[in-house]
C-alpha cells in the first residue's frame, strides 16, 4: 500500500532480511531498492530522517541482547514511529519525526559525526595507499636508461615497469582481494608496507639488470598489489550509504518541492564519486612526487642512499594507511590466533586465510559471452598501446632537443595531467554510464595518440605529456566497471571482472617492451612506436565500441 498524506500508519518495522540490508520489508510490503521506497514515501517526511532510516546498513543494527551475544538474528525487527496526521500542525509532525529519529538512532553503533569521520579517514588511507603503489617505474627509469643500465636497450628496461604494473593489476586478484573480503584488511596492508619497502631497499643494493627486475619489478609489484587491493573496495563499502544524522540533530525543514537544496542534493548524489576520485588521484600524485624527489636527490647523494630514503618514506606512509583503513563492514570478524581455539572451535588465522585463498575468483564462462570477449580484447589492445608514451616520454623529449633536466620532469608533467584524468571517471560514469564514459576517454586518447606524430619540439612534447596524461588517466579507472556492467548477474560480476582485468593486464605486460623494440635506430626515431601506439589504441576502441553496440542491441543514445 503506497504512503500518502492521509494513509500513514503509526508503527512500522524494518526486517533484517539479508545481511546487506538490500531487500528490506517495510510493514510486510517488499521494497526492492531505495528508488522504489522513495516513490512510496510521503513528501511530509523530513528528508534527513528518511535517508537516515532507510539508507542505514540494517546488518549492523543489533539489540542490546544481541550485542552481548554477538550473534545477530537474521530476522531482527526494529520498531519506530512515523509522522502521522492524528495531530495537526508542524509541531506535532516535528515531534513524531524526532521520535522516529531517536528510535532508530538508539540502535546505531556510530553517531553521525563519528561515522562521517570514519568514512573520510578511509579515503585518506586509500589515498596514501595509492600514492605509494603507482608510478614506481618512473622513479629511477631515466637513471636506468642513462646511467646504471645504459648498456641495455629500451626493450629490456621496459620489462621492469611492465612486470611491476602487471603484478599490481593482477596480484590483488590472485591473493589479497580474497583476504580483504575475509576481513584481513590490516594484515594485507601490513604485508604491502613491508614488501614494498623491502623491494625498494633491495633496489638500493642492485647494480645488475636481473637484480633490478626482481627487486623493483617483482618484489615491489607484489607489495604494491597488496596495498592497492584494500583501498578502493574499502572506500566503496563505507560510502555505499548516505550520511547519517546524529542524535542531537533536528529537522528544521521538510522535504518539499518549495525548498530544494541543490548543494546538498549534489553532495548526496556524488558523495561516493567524490571519495573514489580523491583516492584515485593518489596514484597520479605518487607519479609526480617520487620521480621528482628522485631526480632532485640522486645528483646530490648516491643512488643507493636515495633509494633507501624513498623506501623509508614508503614504509612510513603505508603504516599510516594501514592504521586508517578498516575491514569491510560486510566482512566477518578476522581471527588472529595462531593455533585456534579448541573449546569454541575457532580456527587459526592460517586456516582462515587458506580457506579464503582457496575460493575461486574467476568465472571462465565469461569467455563464451561475445560482449565480454570483445570488451576484454579491446581493453587488452588499448593497454598495449597506452603505456608506450608513459614509459618512453623522457626519451622522446631528449630526441626532440629537450635538455636532460627538462626531459627528466616530463613524466611528472604527464602524471600531473593524470591527476584530473583520474578524478573524472567516477562522476562521468555516474552521469553517462561506464560504457559511454570509457568510449569517450578512449576516443580522446586515440586522437592525442595520433597527434603524437605531429610533435616536433620540446614545447610540443610537454603539451602532449599533459594532454595524454589527462586522457589516459580517465581511461584507467573505467574498464572494470564495464566488465561488471556486461555480467548477467551481480552474483558473478566480481569473478567476471577478475577475468577481464587479468586479460587487459596482459596488454600492459607485453605492450611497452614491444614498443621499445621498435626503436631500432636508438632514441631518435619514434615513428614506428608512434604508429604502434595509435594503431593498437584505435583497434582497442573499435572492439570496445562493438561490445557496447552488441550489449545495447544497436541502441546509441542510451546510458550504459
Amino acid at each position: 500500500m503506497p504512503f500518502s498524506q492521509n494513509n500513514i500508519k503509526q508503527d512500522y518495522t524494518i526486517t533484517q532480511a539479508e545481511v546487506s540490508g538490500a531487500s528490506s520489508i517495510i510493514s510486510g510490503s517488499p521494497i526492492k531498492n531505495q528508488i522504489d521506497l522513495e516513490k512510496q514515501l510521503s513528501g511530509e517526511w523530513c528528508e534527513d530522517v528518511r535517508d537516515r532510516i532507510f539508507n542505514y546498513h540494517i546488518s549492523s543494527i543489533e539489540t542490546p541482547q544481541q550485542q552481548s551475544q554477538n550473534h545477530p538474528s537474521k530476522h531482527q525487527k526494529i520498531s519506530f514511529h512515523l509522522p502521522t496526521k492524528e495531530k495537526s500542525g508542524e509541531q506535532s509532525l516535528f515531534e513524531n519525526t524526532r521520535n522516529a529519529q531517536q528510535s532508530i538512532l538508539q540502535h546505531s553503533p556510530l553517531s553521525s559525526s563519528t561515522s562521517r569521520v570514519v568514512d573520510w579517514l578511509q579515503v585518506l588511507g586509500g589515498f596514501l595507499a595509492m600514492v605509494n603503489s603507482w608510478g614506481w617505474y618512473g622513479v629511477f627509469k631515466t637513471f636506468y636508461n642513462l646511467e646504471l643500465l645504459n648498456d641495455r636497450p629500451l626493450f629490456h628496461i621496459a620489462w621492469i615497469g611492465s612486470i611491476h604494473t602487471f603484478l599490481v593489476m593482477t596480484g590483488g586478484i590472485m591473493m589479497s582481494n580474497r583476504m580483504v573480503a575475509a576481513g584481513y584488511t590490516k594484515l594485507v596492508m601490513s604485508l604491502g608496507a613491508v614488501i614494498t619497502a623491502l623491494g625498494m631497499m633491495m633496489v638500493s643494493l642492485s647494480s645488475k639488470y636481473y637484480q633490478i627486475v626482481l627487486s623493483q619489478g617483482v618484489v615491489m609489484g607484489i607489495g604494491c598489489a597488496f596495498s592497492t587491493s584494500a583501498a578502493i573496495p574499502t572506500i566503496n563499502a563505507y560510502f555505499s550509504a548516505k550520511p547519517q544524522l546524529s542524535a542531537s540533530s533536528s529537522c528544521s525543514s521538510f522535504t518539499t518541492n518549495d525548498n530544494p537544496n541543490p548543494v546538498k542534493d549534489w553532495y548526496r548524489r556524488y558523495r561516493k564519486a567524490i571519495a573514489v576520485a580523491l583516492a584515485s588521484t593518489g596514484g597520479a600524485l605518487g607519479g609526480i612526487i617520487y620521480p621528482a624527489m628522485a631526480l632532485r636527490v640522486v645528483p646530490h647523494i648516491s643512488f643507493p642512499t636515495a633509494a633507501k630514503v624513498i623506501g623509508a618514506i614508503i614504509f612510513g606512509t603505508l603504516v599510516v594507511a594501514t592504521l586508517l583503513l578498516r575491514p569491510l563492514p560486510s566482512a566477518p570478524r578476522p581471527v588472529y590466533t595462531l593455533l585456534g581455539n579448541s573449546e569454541t572451535g575457532e580456527p587459526s588465522v592460517f586456516v582462515k586465510i587458506k580457506s579464503a585463498l582457496s575460493e575461486n575468483v574467476f568465472d571462465f564462462s565469461a569467455l563464451t559471452d561475445i560482449n565480454f570477449v570483445l570488451l576484454s580484447l579491446g581493453a587488452m589492445a588499448f593497454n598495449a598501446g597506452l603505456y608506450v608514451p608513459i614509459f618512453f616520454i623522457s626519451q622522446f623529449g631528449i630526441a626532440y632537443g629537450a635538455s636532460l633536466n627538462y626531459a627528466f620532469y616530463l613524466l611528472p608533467v604527464l602524471n600531473s595531467g593524470s591527476v584530473l584524468g583520474r578524478a573524472l571517471p567516477p562522476f562521468l560514469s555516474q552521469k553517462l554510464g561506464p560504457f559511454n564514459s570509457l568510449l569517450a576517454s578512449m576516443a580522446a586518447c586515440i586522437v592525442i595518440g595520433f597527434a603524437w606524430l605531429a610533435v616536433c619540439d620540446s614545447g610540443g612534447v610537454a603539451l602532449f605529456a599533459v594532454m595524454f596524461g589527462l586522457t589516459s588517466g580517465a581511461f584507467m579507472a573505467l574498464p572494470n566497471a564495464c566488465f561488471a556492467a556486461v555480467s548477467p548477474s551481480a552474483a558473478i560480476a566480481a569473478k567476471r571482472t577478475n577475468v577481464g582485468a587479468f586479460m587487459s593486464s596482459v596488454g600492459i605486460l607485453v605492450g611497452p617492451p614491444l614498443g621499445g623494440l621498435l626503436l631500432r635506430d636508438g632514441d631518435s626515431d619514434f615513428f614506428r612506436s608512434q604508429i604502434y601506439t595509435g594503431t593498437l589504441m584505435a583497434a582497442g576502441g573499435v572492439l570496445v565500441l562493438a561490445a557496447r553496440l552488441s550489449f545495447t542491441r544497436g541502441q546509441i543514445f542510451v546510458k550504459v
